[in-house]
């Protein structure tokens, strides 16, 4: 077994060491790359990026229980006890909305902002919550690629559902509709704010995982909608607070995780210049790396209250 470095939330499913024999049993194929490292356990190459495809894909498999979960080759595999910590906050962030009091699974409805190929952030809502979920994505093969996962998946053919977003200038629009009430959105925007930024990124991280990894792709992968945008995470984010505005009644806290901490100031600065009504920072420590999640509503206290007693009561 390796050693899994995240600091997990007490709900995830990824507590301590990663064990390669049950993983193995999931997806064979990750018997491939699993070695024994200088410390005396079996490990992988995460400088490797069809070894860290084929792990990440086993702990979907073995932990969500999926028959079936691939990507296509070149987008983003993301790391799933990272992404499983987010939704695991924004059930406690839910709940505590709830004072405190658990609400059935079947009320619970959140929106997926640039889901991706990989499905990942609904995948682990209904692996682990039993959510019902809605991933909006504005690149066809990312979308054909969720619409793949879930019709292999019993578990997912009713809980989830893909939207395509057809204007690049919009966020919320053309995906939320009259008729949607989410009690939550969230989004892993676009870190970087061009293409040479990504790449020089992707260099530094490969050249601490490995003295070697220079000979070998970006790890986790990646297209441009997934890793960059004109004006990078803080644009994206700002642009994602302007439109929730317009949709402040179809939702009860709108999310987005935010990388850099230099950012957090001056979006809680536009989210005070709207009249927001709550916003909450969550922090999150993974390993080495931090990062938070941001959240505001723009209901009052008595939408609030109506919300709660009509959907989570």
């Amino acid at each position: 077994m390796s050693k899994n470095t995240y600091s997990v939330h007490p709900n995830s499913k990824h507590q301590g060491d990663y064990d390669f024999e049950l993983l193995i049993e999931s997806h064979p194929e990750l018997e491939d790359y699993v070695h024994l490292a200088k410390s005396g356990k079996l490990s992988i190459s995460f400088h490797d990026p069809r070894a860290v495809r084929a792990l990440n894909k086993a702990l979907i498999l073995r932990y969500y229980k999926l028959d079936f979960w691939d990507i296509p080759d070149g987008y983003l595999c993301p790391g799933v006890p990272g992404r499983a910590e987010h939704i695991h906050h924004i059930a406690d962030l839910i709940k505590a909305s709830n004072g405190g009091r658990s609400i059935k699974p079947s009320a619970i409805s959140g929106l997926d902002i640039g889901t991706g190929a990989s499905c990942i952030y609904p995948i682990l809502a209904v692996g682990a919550y039993n959510w019902t979920m809605v991933g909006s994505d504005i690149d066809a093969t990312a979308i054909k690629s969720c619409k793949d996962i879930i019709s292999e998946n019993e578990s997912l053919k009713s809980k989830v559902e893909v939207r395509v977003q057809k204007d690049h200038k919009s966020i919320f629009g053309n995906v939320i509709t009259d008729a949607d009430y989410f009690d939550f959105t969230m989004c892993n925007p676009p870190f970087y704010s061009s293409q040479e930024e990504a790449i020089s990124a992707s260099n530094r991280k490969k050249a601490n995982l490995n003295k070697d990894a220079e000979k070998s792709k970006n790890n986790f992968g990646g297209t441009a909608s997934e890793l960059w945008c004109d004006g990078g995470e803080y644009v994206f984010v700002r642009r994602m607070i302007h439109e929730s505005k317009k949709y402040n009644t179809s939702c009860y806290w709108f999310t987005s995780l935010i990388s850099n901490n230099k950012h957090l100031s001056p979006l809680q600065s536009e989210l005070t210049k709207l009249n927001c009504t709550d916003s909450k920072v969550i922090e999150i420590t993974l390993g080495n790396k931090k990062s938070r999640i941001l959240c505001w509503s723009f209901l009052s206290e008595k939408q609030m209250k109506a919300w709660r007693d009509l959907r989570w009561s």
